[in-house]
């Protein structure tokens, strides 16, 4: 029998893993940790972005973590150069002249491993480009090798005195960058190990961030974005169907036909209860915006609505603002399925548009800290050794020190959430995601995934369907064309845009085309 070490069981489906995966990627990726900060925590002039199966609080905060302990690292190591300077320049000298050294050794190495992989030359046959970067690689090291005596003849100083001075020089720097690889390590099992991800205390702009990922209000961009559902992914299906709404014994649709949108939309929210078993099933009202629209009253960003301000919106199909009912389910550990449904009536017709969108797994890089022997007290030793590794990489990165302030700066002014108050030429309009922005793999990756996709689809449009058929009888309406379009979806779902090519299952194209469906047909 296999052995299953303690610890996680193996077996369990973690809802939380995506919130896991981006806040380890906040200490695993420098670009993806200042986009968090920069685009997301600093940017108080913009609306959060709606999350789909994560939190966003947790991800910022340890992002801000992540930042605090790349930043005292390289002040400590600025720190330690600048006092070592000052009480012994040459022997500095000699320090970054060793540091130079074993950074372009490392360098050199590396290029050429990877220039024989990409390339394997017949024996004997030795590229351009390789001769190029041993010559230059060789050539620097040397040049840094002779630092030490030509140091050691300027300050007319024996060479065994100057190396054993840059020696401990160098063993300090190497303690810095050794401590900040293992804290690093420990903040990163930490991701793995925690019972929960919640922040339970933070500050003013991360209890701001928390409201607005889940506040029914989503300010969108009419110009210059490319979709409406922000946040949730690639849009992977969609269709639109209007049905004419007549009495059971009428051949015409009814002049004045009692049904409100509202009460169609309550019907579905009952219905939809037994969806509760699905992992990490969420159902609301979201409410869409223009930022064109939103003007000088802006109370509704403030004050949550209410169910009757709700009702209003889904009955008033020409207002500014658009409601959908948002179902959210989780298909895997991180691939999140959300449906989007609205139903209005206009000109005597229930008019019913629903869209899916689909978001995919974190970067496998993300996800290390699960692997064989990563979050354990063998992976800090080894975060030790490559910190130390890694050293001259680290005080060169010293440089980034001159965007710190402001970063800092920009992290005060946030604190006031300035959405809620008019400017001029302003725009408020949601602008990024920190899931699927940053932190997506790329569909072509995910194709596995679409079975899994369309299962979850074809749950939720059934129950929708039927519970829409269902509501029209009770009110004594006509539902045979309601049937006969929820047919036509049903069957013939076979369509996902998952990127690539589009496979088409159970479809006809041509004059006198058949198709026998599998699928469940509506009996008249």
């Amino acid at each position: 029998m296999a052995h299953i070490p303690a610890g996680r069981d193996l077996t369990a489906f973690r809802l939380d893993a995506t919130t896991r995966h981006l806040c380890a990627g906040t200490y695993l990726d420098r670009e993806f940790r200042g986009n968090v900060l920069r685009e997301v925590h600093n940017d108080s002039k913009h609306r959060i972005a709606p999350s789909y199966g994560f939190d966003l609080v947790p991800v910022v905060r340890h992002a801000w973590r992540a930042w605090v302990l790349e930043t005292g690292q390289q002040v400590a190591l600025l720190g330690l150069l600048a006092a070592c300077f000052a009480r012994n320049a040459p022997a500095t000298i000699v320090v970054a002249g060793g540091l130079g050294f074993w950074g372009l050794a490392r360098l050199t190495v590396r290029g050429a491993v990877k220039a024989r992989e990409h390339r394997r030359p017949r024996r004997g046959e030795v590229t351009p480009g390789r001769t190029r970067l041993l010559r230059l690689g060789v050539t620097g090291c040397l040049l840094f090798a002779l630092v030490p005596p030509v140091v050691a003849q300027a300050v007319r100083t024996p060479l065994g005195e100057l190396g054993r001075t840059a020696g401990g020089m160098g063993i300090l720097l190497a303690v810095v960058a050794g401590l900040a690889g293992g804290l690093r390590q420990q903040a990163l099992n930490q991701t793995y190990w925690a019972s929960s991800m919640r922040v339970r205390r933070g500050g003013p702009r991360l209890h701001e961030i928390d409201r607005q990922q889940r506040y029914p209000y989503v300010v969108y961009r009419r110009t210059g974005a490319d979709k409406l559902f922000v946040g949730s992914g690639k849009l992977v299906h969609r269709w639109a169907m209007g049905v004419p709404l007549k009495r059971a014994d009428a051949l015409q649709p009814d002049e004045t036909p009692h049904v409100r949108a509202s009460a169609l939309v309550a019907r579905l929210k009952d219905v939809l209860e037994p969806l509760a078993e699905l992992p990490g099933f969420e159902l609301r009202d979201r409410l869409y915006v223009a930022e064109e629209d939103v003007l000088g009253d802006r109370d509704f960003l403030r004050i949550r609505p209410g169910q009757e301000e709700i009702d209003t919106v889904v009955d008033n199909p020409f207002g500014r603002v658009r409601h959908f009912l948002e179902i959210t389910t989780h298909v895997a550990e991180e691939v999140v399925v959300t449906v989007f449904l609205r139903a209005t009536v206009k000109a005597r017709t229930l008019s019913l548009e629903l869209v899916t969108c689909a978001l995919t797994r974190t970067p496998p890089e993300f996800q290390q800290v699960e692997a064989y022997a990563e979050n354990g007290p063998g992976a800090v030793v080894r975060a030790v050794a490559r910190g130390v590794g890694e050293l001259p990489g680290q005080v060169a990165g010293v440089w980034r020190l001159v965007a710190a302030p402001g970063l800092v700066i920009g992290a005060i002014l946030a604190g006031r959430d300035r959405t809620l108050v008019p400017r001029r030429g302003g725009t408020i309009g949601t602008r990024r995601s920190v899931r699927e922005d940053w932190a997506s793999v790329p569909w072509a990756d995910a194709r596995l995934d679409e079975t899994l996709i369309q299962d979850h689809l074809k749950i939720i449009e059934r129950l929708l369907l039927t519970a829409t058929e269902e509501f029209l009888a009770s009110a004594g309406l006509d539902p045979v064309s309601f049937r006969r379009g929820a047919a036509s979806i049903i069957n013939n779902l076979g369509v996902l845009n998952m990127g690539g090519k589009i496979d088409m299952n159970q479809s006809a194209v041509g004059a006198n085309a058949r198709v026998h469906a599998g699928g469940t047909t509506f009996e008249e």
